[in-house]
């Protein structure tokens, strides 16, 4: 009788602590919002290599725009710079030689563009 008592006493927890956790569950079931569609248009080659990259994170699109709307709208802003001031690969190596250029003691110089059109002629 007394190990029937102890049984039914165990049952009973057991079988609260499942309510408890069904009842958790539910509520945090009503409180996610609701979904809705957004359809937007992208480059096809840019959305294959963001599929492949997202795949490699172990997500997909869906999960990766949610990521960024989350991110957006906890920080005000768009997550990230976006600026028109980065330049290309290209830029940034003739950048560098310009600089270079302009340090060396011992490139030519010209007095004006004309002298410099004039050289460049002569060269052809």
């Amino acid at each position: 009788m007394k190990n029937n008592i102890i049984f039914m006493c165990i049952a009973f927890t057991v079988h609260m602590f499942c309510v408890k956790m069904y009842i958790m569950i539910a509520k945090e079931v009503l409180q996610m919002s609701e979904t809705t569609n957004l359809t937007i248009r992208i480059d096809k080659e840019l959305k294959e290599q963001a599929d492949q990259l997202f795949s490699e994170l172990g997500m997909n699109m869906t999960t990766a725009f949610t990521i960024f709307v989350r991110q957006s709208v906890r920080q005000g802003k768009i997550p990230f710079e976006i600026s028109l001031n980065v330049p290309n690969v290209e830029t940034i190596a003739a950048m560098e030689e310009a600089n270079r250029i302009s340090r060396d003691p011992n490139a030519k110089r010209y007095s004006s563009f004309e002298e410099l059109v004039a050289e460049v002629k002569n060269e052809l």
